[in-house]
């Protein structure tokens, strides 16, 4: 099976094609013009909402020898260890679609940079930014009226902060539930305190509201989010992610022996 597309002119696509459709004669031929939004669509089926994904670097620039290289040896190793539902895919942008500035779309990040570092302090730079997004992270803060002050410093005027964390242990059934089955066994965990550096480090809204009013933000609004956690395909594999939290573990080494 081959699949590819072209993001240009249907006639020029058609053109660059056609020696492929001159190796052979289909089972099923589906080459055809269609909208880029229907082409994006074409993955939904395979990425359900809930379904746990990992993309890693399967966008290019260009095609040399080393990328090709690279795909070849990593694709060997990833279908020995790999589930059925592994697929291992390229994609290399060209056409119309690489001659887009990076400043003309949302997604134009073909510059971008990573960095490794502590948001609460990292010398980001004032005013460099448009929006600070986050998801489940600020929480944990040593000091998160300094933290979100340096993320208000980085953003330009109107900049956005958008970011999600963790509500009460009330509304996190999953952690209710597994906590008060292991809590005779192995006390409670430190830094789960509702504002202490964790996981429910912003669940107070009001406290939250005038932290973020502290470090400059404003307008702010907190939305009440509430959806289905996929934490596991089964009970097993549900453990086995909760055993691999940090203080989870360090609770479990740290219980005494059972008797």
């Amino acid at each position: 099976m081959g699949g590819g597309g072209y993001i240009g002119d249907p006639e020029e696509g058609a053109a660059i094609v056609a020696p492929l459709k001159q190796l052979g004669s289909p089972a099923v031929d589906l080459v055809g013009p269609m909208p880029y939004t229907a082409f994006q669509a074409l993955i939904d089926p395979f990425a359900p909402r809930g379904m746990l994904n990992y993309h890693r670097g399967i966008h290019l620039n260009g095609l040399p020898d080393e990328a090709i290289d690279t795909y070849v040896d990593y694709g060997t190793e990833i279908a020995q260890v790999s589930s059925p539902m592994t697929q291992s895919v390229i994609f290399r942008h060209g056409g119309a679609v690489s001659r887009i500035p990076d400043d003309a779309t949302a997604a134009g990040a073909n510059e971008a940079e990573f960095i490794e570092a502590d948001a609460q302090v990292h010398r980001f730079g004032d005013g460099r930014f448009d929006v600070v997004i986050s998801r489940n992270g600020l929480m944990f803060f040593d000091d998160p009226e300094v933290g979100f002050a340096n993320l208000a410093r980085a953003l330009r005027p109107g900049g956005r902060l958008a970011f999600t964390a963790p509500q009460g242990l009330d509304r996190n059934e999953w952690i209710m539930v597994v906590g008060a089955a292991a809590a005779p066994h192995t006390g409670m965990p430190e830094g789960i305190a509702p504002g202490a550096p964790g996981p429910l480090g912003l669940a107070d809204p009001d406290r939250t509201t005038h932290i973020l009013h502290g470090a400059g933000f404003t307008e702010v609004t907190l939305e009440d989010l509430t959806l289905p956690m996929r934490i596991g395909d089964d009970v097993e594999d549900a453990l086995s992610f909760i055993r691999s939290i940090p203080f989870v573990r360090d609770l479990l080494a740290a219980a005494p022996a059972p008797e």
